[in-house]
């Protein structure tokens, strides 16, 4: 539901073409670069504290939708278990 809403407000209405909702509201145009198609596949980065040696760098997860702060909602299928994180690296061209 907040994702819908997320998107929704930054999509053109048919009562004012010329601006969205976000831009009546704060008073400046919001970007849409950050949008990415759900259900890619994305990789996050593991922190150095949380890995040994060894280990992998990045963690493959499924791309969820958008949380307010700036973050995105990713789930991760081997923990199964849904996180928000800032640092994620999106593989689109498949």
């Amino acid at each position: 539901m907040e994702t819908a809403n997320y998107i929704l407000n930054r999509c053109p209405t048919q009562n004012s073409v010329s601006l969205v909702p976000e831009q009546v509201w704060s008073g400046r145009k919001p970007s849409v670069q950050h949008l990415r198609v759900f259900g890619t596949l994305c990789y996050t980065h593991v922190p150095d504290q949380k890995r040994r040696k060894l280990d992998d760098k990045s963690e493959a997860m499924i791309f969820n939708g958008y949380h307010p702060t700036g973050s995105y909602k990713l789930y991760n299928p081997k923990k199964k278990k849904v996180i928000y994180n800032r640092d994620v690296q999106f593989d689109e061209l498949k």
